[in-house]
């Protein structure tokens, strides 16, 4: 019974490691990784795996604010626009 104790603590703490260290990034942003304060990588979207102790992310927006910018569409249609998305395959 006394190995109990320690065994839930390392688990809890394996766990928490475990769910710190996944980042999932959305399509409009892209992440900056740094590790000990040194430029790493950038993650693309999906789903990554970092260091959650040593690694620092950063997310960067790649939506594009635009001051109502209107359009008109094939349709005749006037429309206004709020965001940009830039779009890289």
């Amino acid at each position: 019974m006394t190995f109990l104790a320690p065994l839930a603590i390392f688990f809890l703490f394996f766990l928490i490691i475990i769910t710190k260290s996944h980042v999932r990034v959305p399509l409009d942003k892209r992440v900056a990784v740094f590790r000990l304060g040194k430029f790493l990588r950038i993650l693309r979207p999906g789903l990554h795996f970092v260091s959650p102790v040593i690694d620092l992310r950063k997310s960067v927006d790649l939506n594009e604010k635009v001051p109502g910018w209107r359009g008109m569409t094939p349709e005749k249609i006037d429309e206004r626009v709020k965001e940009i998305v830039l779009y890289e395959p």
